[in-house]
């Protein structure tokens, strides 16, 4: 049977959230086969509804000013999981802090969203992407055109582990050309170190990575006062070696 085109991308799931549900299940089958509650658990942040209320309680609490205060001191300039862990939200796991933790960008982002309890609520709540990710593993033709492209060889290759968590609660811009990389490829290593890719310059940004001709992004960083540096400097931050300089040839993207 000829392969048929036409599987619709599934509903309110974009690039990043694809990316996080490869991560949690691994494999195809495994996404096909989980039932609505094992999505519902396994892909929302918090496994408890008041979560969103004890955080905060905790943040807007003025007995707690001195050490959240501190604690920005202290971290300013590093990850938000560290920032966490300065402090001890009660009837809140380590483990479900880390996950809070990577749906900001960074300490701004947070202090501002846990000032509005309703911005808190719609942050870590996903209600939505359980039910549109049932669906439609669930409807017909999705699963016929997934069936032909098995059929058809098309290789499914399992997520890459996490290299380093050395980004984690960092967002980084990447402007510019590469001599040795495509800008594919130090995103995709951003990602491996748990850093997040944004495609804009922003106050939120940590830090932007220029090549050559890197455009108004450098412009817009230079304005906003967000460090810039080369792709050396982000390669020995992630303690990666260079690649060597190429003699020859063209690099795609």
């Amino acid at each position: 049977m000829p392969l048929r085109a036409g599987a619709p991308l599934v509903p309110n799931i974009g690039t990043e959230t694809a990316q996080e549900l490869a991560n949690e299940f691994g494999t195809l089958d495994k996404i096909r086969n989980a039932t609505l509650k094992e999505l519902k658990k396994r892909l929302s942040v918090t496994d408890d509804p008041k979560y969103p209320e004890t955080i905060y309680e905790y943040m807007n609490d003025s007995k707690n000013k001195e050490a959240i205060q501190m604690a920005i001191n202290k971290h300013k300039n590093n990850s938000l999981g560290m920032f966490f862990n300065e402090f001890r939200i009660k009837r809140i796991s380590e483990n479900t802090i880390k996950k809070i933790a990577e749906k900001f960008d960074s300490i701004d982002d947070f202090l501002s969203t846990t000032s509005d309890l309703e911005k808190l609520k719609k942050r870590l709540s996903k209600k939505i992407i359980p039910q549109s990710i049932y669906d439609y593993f669930h409807d017909n033709h999705n699963c016929a055109v997934i069936d032909q492209l098995i059929d058809a060889e098309i290789k499914l290759q399992k997520p890459k582990k996490k290299s380093s968590s050395i980004l984690a609660g960092k967002t980084i811009v990447v402007t510019g050309s590469f001599e040795n990389y495509s800008r594919g490829q130090i995103e995709q290593l951003i990602k491996d170190n748990s850093g997040k890719v944004s495609s804009s310059v922003s106050p939120k940004t940590s830090f932007v990575i220029a090549g050559k001709d890197p455009g108004s992004k450098l412009d817009k960083a230079r304005q906003l006062q967000v460090k810039v540096i080369d792709v050396n400097e982000f390669l020995q931050l992630i303690q990666k070696k260079p690649l060597p300089k190429k003699k020859s040839g063209l690099l795609w993207e």
